[in-house]
């Protein structure tokens, strides 16, 4: 189009020209006015002709500028879609994080408390022995061991009224086919009967050297001796 506008342009402009040429006498002889009406007559097609076709140059632009933004349009669709899709796939792979994670923590639990419980005394009562003693009745509870090894045990409370020593190895360590003493003395004032229980708390380090409590039941039989019991 611009080429075609420029082609006739210069046609137009040599077709003024010749004009010129054949009537110079008479163009020399017009005033200012005429000349200036005669060139807005000569010129005015022209103008209106470039007004046209710069109406469809600009329409032309317009409609490259709406391709490219169509053309972005998709392109920003799809970039919009593969963001969507590697969301998504982001979001699997956490997925899949987040579970092998819970997997690892719960195999992790199970093990520790297979190794908690394998680090676990085994309490058994051997014997007890029942002796009259001065002021009271003195009984000897004998413990052993045959889960983990402790150390560090040390008596930790008994029931009120009654006076419990703990007889064991100067290094505090209790094992397996090892066995451990409790002295319990109950004055006469602390009348025990059939069927009372004794609360007896050791403290000590577990197999795994963690600080735990181990709790021994003891209960007056109908002999009134003591025996092993549950909680």
């Amino acid at each position: 189009m611009l080429i075609f506008g420029c082609v006739l342009t210069a046609l137009w402009i040599a077709g003024f020209a010749g004009v010129i040429y054949i009537n110079f006498d008479d163009a020399i002889g017009l005033d200012l006015n005429e000349w200036g009406d005669f060139l807005a007559g000569s010129f005015a097609p022209l103008a209106f002709f470039w007004l046209v076709i710069g109406y469809f140059q600009q329409g032309k632009e317009l409609r490259l500028s709406t391709k490219a933004l169509m053309q972005q349009e998709v392109a920003l669709r799809l970039q919009v879609s593969e963001l969507k899709a590697s969301v998504e796939q982001q979001k699997e792979l956490v997925k899949a994080a987040r579970d092998e994670m819970e997997l690892t923590k719960s195999q992790l639990e199970r093990q520790r408390k297979k190794e908690k419980i394998a680090a676990q005394p085994r309490v058994n009562l051997e014997m007890t022995h029942l002796k009259w003693a001065p002021g009271g009745k003195a009984f000897t509870v004998e413990l052993s061991n045959s889960g983990a090894w402790l150390s560090n045990v040390t008596l930790k409370k008994y029931p009120d009224g009654l006076e419990v020593e703990l007889k064991i190895d100067q290094s505090g360590r209790w094992g397996p086919d090892m066995t451990i003493h409790l002295e319990v003395f109950a004055p006469k004032d602390k009348v025990l009967e059939c069927g009372d229980k004794l609360r007896i708390l050791l403290d000590c380090l577990d197999g795994l050297g963690e600080q735990e409590t181990i709790e021994i039941f003891l209960m007056v039989n109908e002999n009134y001796r003591l025996i092993y019991s549950k909680a």
